[in-house]
């Protein structure tokens, strides 16, 4: 497995980490058993068909051929993009049988914007056109294109074309709830309780927003709050229930646990950021939940959050709010009301299995792709330090 190694005084790019190989027979999470998958023994692009290690190919001039691309491919989580060039072989990797070494393909998944915090920057984008770019959401395409296009616009190769098209770096792909399938819907497993048959009022996050939650909440009872041995508040006959044990939801919930909290409630709400298509509030909505957000990062794009208008909340209005959660806990009619309006939201969770499964067969495609096209490629085409 790969691990982030801190300070190495040796490198020259200013970056303080690296990503190390560790050699492990339980690097694999057992949870990712069932798909059969072997851990790697040696690093991308080291080791040759042969089985020996791979390295520069040397003419007879005295020059190093460019590396061709082999079929291997690393994926970089988007915390990670300041370490792409850090993964290199350790003395331990390296044997001293002179083969030609390959390079290996590299992409990059946006699984969210914010968390990338500006590592992977500007001059990159504009320089690193080798790697391929996987956007989880609209949102992190917009964010990925604005960028690319920010730089390229008016570039041009020398022979008056873009060296490569802006959209073939960039390739969308979703995400699913492993539950939220066709059967899991047909076979009723949807929570389909009425107002009545549910315990939990509000839930929330408490580690998202919790400055506009405790707005809400203030709202709804101020001095009135009525705090309880299990973390919930009950003001106003409401009950606000933070996801989480202890005080405070502090202590975290199992995923497992998450959802059966969420099958009790009537609403979840989330003011806080949505750094890519959130998980908690898909969960919600297949839980039987009626959900509230902001128009924040990800949940500004119809895309990534297709919840009807009024449950997407653009200007934080605690008394507007405050509304929408009365009729959801006192008005059973409007209860069943919001809950039909949020049924396609629903479907809509439950088909990213299906989409996602489109996704990856254009993936692979398209890695199969890339790698003709950068292996029939003038090595001048490519930066100096792909590899």
């Amino acid at each position: 497995y790969l691990r982030e190694k801190s300070y190495n005084p040796a490198r020259r790019d200013g970056n303080a980490n690296v990503v190390e190989h560790i050699r492990s027979p339980s690097a694999r999470p057992s949870k990712y058993d069932r798909y059969q998958a072997p851990s790697a023994i040696t690093l991308p692009g080291l080791e040759s068909s042969d089985g020996h290690i791979a390295e520069d190919n040397e003419t007879k001039d005295g020059n190093i051929t460019t590396p061709e691309y082999s079929s291997e491919l690393v994926i970089w989580p988007e915390c990670w993009t300041h370490l792409i060039d850090s993964l290199q072989p350790t003395q331990g990797d390296i044997a001293s049988s002179h083969v030609k070494r390959k390079r290996y393909q590299i992409a990059i998944w946006w699984l969210s914007v914010d968390n990338n915090k500006g590592r992977f920057s500007l001059e990159q984008f504009k320089r690193r056109i080798d790697v391929l770019h996987l956007v989880q959401s609209a949102y992190a395409r917009h964010y990925v294109m604005s960028n690319i296009e920010r730089i390229h616009h008016s570039e041009r190769s020398s022979n008056g074309e873009r060296e490569r098209d802006d959209d073939d770096r960039v390739l969308n792909l979703t995400e699913f709830i492993p539950h939220a399938t066709n059967a899991y819907s047909s076979s009723g497993n949807f929570v389909k309780k009425n107002s009545n048959g549910r315990d939990l009022d509000i839930v929330y996050n408490p580690v998202k927003g919790i400055h506009f939650t405790d707005e809400i909440i203030r709202r709804a009872g101020g001095k009135r709050a009525k705090s309880m041995s299990c973390g919930s508040t009950v003001c106003s006959g409401i009950k606000f229930t933070p996801i989480g044990k202890g005080v405070n939801g502090q202590d975290r919930l199992t995923g497992e646990e998450v959802v059966e909290l969420l099958k009790r409630a009537k609403v979840y709400i989330d003011f806080g950021p949505h750094p890519g298509m959130d998980r908690i509030p898909r969960e919600a909505a297949l839980a039987g939940c009626i959900v509230l957000t902001n128009r924040e990062g990800a949940a500004n794009f119809d895309e990534d959050v297709p919840l009807p208008s009024m449950f997407k909340i653009k200007n934080f209005d605690a008394d507007e709010i405050f509304t929408i959660l009365k009729d959801c806990c006192f008005n059973d009619a409007k209860y069943e009301e919001f809950k039909a309006m949020i049924e396609p939201y629903r479907n809509w969770i439950v088909n990213q299995h299906t989409q996602m499964r489109v996704c990856v067969d254009r993936f692979m495609e398209r890695v199969t792709k890339d790698r003709m096209h950068l292996n029939s490629s003038e090595k001048a085409s490519q930066p100096d330090d792909v590899f």
